[in-house]
């Protein structure tokens, strides 16, 4: 038990230190203040219906930069190579990015229909095979626990020679 307390503090400081206004008045993440020692898989489900966390921004003090400006600054911090890619349907917008430092991923929906209350089973995660046949179908919880049970930890991920450069100072 107390480690995962440790844990959780050190994520605090790491994770919840991550936004402040810049000079021009708009709120951003804080680049000094989230420094990750690994690359970090995200997977967000976000409302657009949603007035506690607005994706767009605003709302209450502490959400003031939008989901947008959150996902850039972590594919900035896992190295993302490109732009990700974008799935937009009626229901939602997909956003991932798959070629990121220690294997990590980012992948976040936005919910058309949705507010802040989690998503459950008001939306449906399809996959299909290469001829449009739906292979699985599973709710948000379902779709997270896929998602980080093939994500690999970053001590199963084998390091390339200039991020083991770049570690070792």
């Amino acid at each position: 038990m107390k480690e995962v307390s440790i844990v959780g503090l050190d994520l605090a400081k790491r994770v919840f230190q991550v936004h402040a206004a810049g000079s021009d008045g708009v709120w951003q993440p804080d680049i000094a203040s989230c420094k990750p020692g690994n690359p970090i898989s995200i997977i967000a489900f976000s409302g657009m219906k949603d007035v506690t966390n607005p994706f767009l921004g605003g709302g209450k003090s502490y959400w003031q930069y939008g989901g947008e400006a959150a996902l850039k600054r972590w594919a900035e911090l896992d190295k993302c190579e490109g732009k990700g890619n974008l799935v937009t349907d009626a229901a939602m917008t997909a956003l991932s990015f798959k070629a990121c430092a220690g294997g990590a991923r980012i992948t976040s929906y936005l919910l058309k229909d949705n507010t802040h209350a989690w998503p459950s089973r008001s939306v449906l995660f399809r996959t299909f095979d290469a001829n449009g046949k739906v292979t699985s179908e599973r709710d948000a919880t379902g779709r997270m626990w896929e998602f980080f049970k093939n994500t690999r930890s970053p001590e199963e991920t084998p390091l390339t020679a200039g991020e083991a450069a770049g570690r070792a100072g």
